[in-house]
């Protein structure tokens, strides 16, 4: 794959003194004067970090969206330790984001920017569009922990994911309240689309079912889709076209 085919560009943020947050942006092909919506599309727990979203970036970009691919403190070449979407990381996300809107106002729209997480990437974006309101035109939260207490303790929890857990935030009470979204929902502006498995043996489906119940609770706009037979990987081509990419017309009316 060229790179230069794909108008990649890598950027380099600078957080705090020795570390920085990396980001990669794909550009669509674009007419003089035109702006483009922007898709945060934010990975799971690879080591790769945004590196490995390259392909499923690239289908974005067939349909005119431009998209970042921010990696999470501690992946790909952001450093730092690794703090399991907690504060730091969504902080670092969310400057990456205003400086990219700030470093291209001629081919962006800053009125249309939507935040897509995966499993990790879920639970950081959930965290970003009630932190960062202001930011984000909509969100897509795929297999995320919207409340982490209740996910340390669901009894499907692996033990390996719950060693990173518990060495990534401590385990304390406090550390996971920090990085549950759920409780803080009555600062949502935007959208949502909720997408789960039901045989996710990863992150209990229960996930996306309380948060749904807070939103409703809330009046909040979302739809929630629960996969029937999905498993904790469901965001493949397929689940694109049936449902991520008509929530995004629909929300952007492209």
């Amino acid at each position: 794959m060229d790179i230069n085919d794909i108008h990649l560009k890598q950027l380099l943020v600078s957080i705090e003194a020795g570390e920085v947050q990396e980001g990669l942006i794909l550009f669509p092909e674009q007419k003089e004067g035109e702006k483009s919506p922007l898709v945060v599309f934010i990975h799971g727990h690879n080591t790769g970090g945004g590196w490995e979203l390259l392909a499923p970036a690239q289908r974005m970009t067939k349909r005119g969206y431009a998209v970042l691919m921010p990696s999470q403190i501690g992946f790909g070449l952001s450093t730092g330790k690794r703090d399991y979407c907690g504060p730091k990381t969504v902080a670092a996300i969310a400057k990456l984001i205003e400086a990219v809107l700030a470093e291209y106002p001629q081919s962006l729209d800053p009125n249309k920017v939507v935040v897509w997480g995966v499993s990790r990437g879920a639970t950081v974006a959930s965290a970003l569009v009630v932190d960062h309101p202001a930011l984000f035109a909509a969100g897509i939260l795929v297999s995320g922990v919207y409340d982490m207490e209740m996910n340390a303790g669901w009894s499907g929890k692996d033990p390996e994911i719950l060693r990173n857990l518990v060495e990534e935030t401590g385990g304390t009470p406090e550390a996971y309240r920090l990085r549950s979204s759920v409780g803080r929902m009555n600062s949502l502006r935007c959208p949502l689309l909720i997408l789960h498995g039901d045989s996710d043996d990863v992150v209990s489906v229960e996930q996306a079912l309380l948060l749904d119940r807070k939103l409703l609770e809330l009046g909040k706009e979302h739809e929630t889709v629960v996969v029937k037979g999905g498993r904790h990987h469901i965001g493949g081509p397929a689940i694109s076209r049936e449902y991520v990419f008509p929530f995004l017309e629909r929300i952007l009316q492209k």
